[in-house]
């Protein structure tokens, strides 16, 4: 049963939580060697404090499983054996206080991913061998990876990567209900999902998306483990504004199945206090390397490269609001690459709640694609055709993240310039047909774009 106390003055915080276990069946075992002995009923124990070193910045320390020094505690019960890390200390810096010196995010102990097991869902897909490209990196491959690759080709953006084993998506599930144990799981990234706005079987959706969560998310609490999960930018519906995360979730209105799939654990998460111990990401229009697979929900970038290609031009729909001229309707577009880089940082914040990931910056159709002619030497030819009727009450003309909350985290990375990001893409990627490499770069040079 958990606890949390938190107190706060100007520039300052303490906060504490514990929780206590009923000792149902458990043992306490060196590292690396469970046993199966009876004890007493357990307790983990979690401190950190937060010391105001300058105007809106503080140092963090924290203290976890403060009670636990040599040994790790397994629990064995209905849900499997569980393993909690020993005692562990973290120091960090948190930026971004308000006046009255409260975060605007919640911003927990900070999280190591080099100690245990990573699980990855969706790993083969566009973010999660993003983010398995991204751990690779760092030198990190005690991975398991999770996903569905049923007769798409998307095994082929796993072949350069890292990782310690596979599983399917539903036999992971399976075998996880069963209560078998993957290793000392200490991350989990879920980022496996249907994500086709135009999928019409909502009982699908709410299995695959909402229920799957729900009971991965419930899993990593039990052992402690970090969970960092796809939200999506869709749950916003048609706002037209700058899209904040910190909006009232009842007030959001999302239009399509997936969307709502994905509202709906954003809701229930904050209804049950997940959301106190999960960080959830609502990722805009992200593009890049390794979304070949996605069919019809691939990005613009991808698919109008394949347009020039063809037929060397390529067709946006015409504006039908006189503030916006034909091609200047404005998105938030983001580089896989600089998504996965605010996933990673956020995964090791120990932030929790609901971020955005995104730009912070709308950008036009048109500078969206005239980097793609620069990338294959071609000259311009954009034509503006008619938008079908029954999408012009629903297009939306403006989106832009809000990305206050990330940057309180300290995150303070700058984003790919849009047309270097394209270029790299287009250039790097869509043009030799290859998947992401350890060896690539966050933005590979030397790059092409447009001055």
């Amino acid at each position: 049963m958990p606890a949390a106390c938190c107190s706060t003055t100007r520039g300052s915080w303490f906060s504490a939580d514990g929780e206590y276990g009923s000792g149902l069946s458990s043992a306490i075992c060196p590292p690396g060697t469970p046993g199966y002995c009876e004890v007493a009923p357990h307790i983990i124990f979690n401190v950190g404090e937060s010391i105001p070193i300058a105007p809106g910045t503080a140092l963090t320390i924290g203290i976890q499983n403060l009670l636990n020094d040599r040994y790790y505690v397994t629990l064995l019960n209905a849900q499997g054996n569980h393993y909690a890390p020993p005692r562990t200390f973290a120091l960090g810096i948190q930026a971004g206080l308000n006046p009255e010196g409260a975060a605007l995010s919640r911003v927990g102990v900070m999280h190591d991913l080099t100690r245990g097991r990573i699980v990855v869902t969706g790993g083969a897909g566009l973010i999660g061998s993003a983010v398995i490209w991204a751990l690779n990196r760092r030198g990190l491959d005690d991975i398991l990876v999770v996903d569905r690759l049923d007769r798409s080709e998307k095994w082929k953006h796993l072949v350069p990567l890292r990782f310690a084993d596979y599983i399917d998506a539903d036999e992971f599930e399976r075998q996880r209900a069963d209560g078998k144990s993957f290793g000392t799981v200490r991350s989990i990234f879920h980022l496996g999902a249907c994500s086709s706005t135009t999928e019409c079987d909502a009982d699908y959706l709410l299995r695959n998306n909402y229920e799957y969560t729900k009971a991965l998310a419930q899993w990593s609490v039990a052992q402690q483990a970090r969970f960092v999960y796809a939200s999506s930018a869709a749950t916003y519906g048609g706002l037209e504004a700058e899209l904040s995360d910190e909006a009232d979730l009842h007030s959001l209105r999302p239009l399509n199945g997936y969307a709502y799939s994905k509202h709906l654990f954003d809701l229930y998460a904050e209804r049950t206090g997940l959301d106190r111990r999960t960080c959830g990401l609502k990722y805009f229009n992200v593009f890049g390397p390794n979304e070949d697979h996605k069919a019809e929900m691939r990005s613009i970038v991808h698919k109008a490269y394949e347009q020039i290609r063809e037929t060397g031009s390529v067709r946006l729909f015409r504006s039908y609001r006189p503030e916006y001229r034909d091609g200047e309707q404005q998105r938030d577009f983001i580089y896989v690459k600089d998504a996965v880089d605010m996933t990673l940082h956020l995964a090791e914040s120990g932030a929790t709640g609901i971020f955005n990931v995104g730009s912070g910056t709308p950008h036009t159709w048109l500078e969206l694609v005239r980097p793609i002619f620069h990338g294959l030497e071609l000259p311009e030819r954009i034509e503006f055709i008619e938008m079908p009727h029954q999408l012009r009450g629903k297009y939306q003309y403006y989106t832009c993240a809000r990305m206050r909350r990330l940057y309180a985290t300290g995150y303070d990375r700058p984003v790919t310039p849009l047309a270097d990001a394209v270029t790299d893409y287009v250039t790097n990627y869509l043009i030799p047909a290859r998947p992401l490499e350890l060896d690539d770069a966050p933005v590979a040079p030397p790059l092409k774009a447009m001055s």
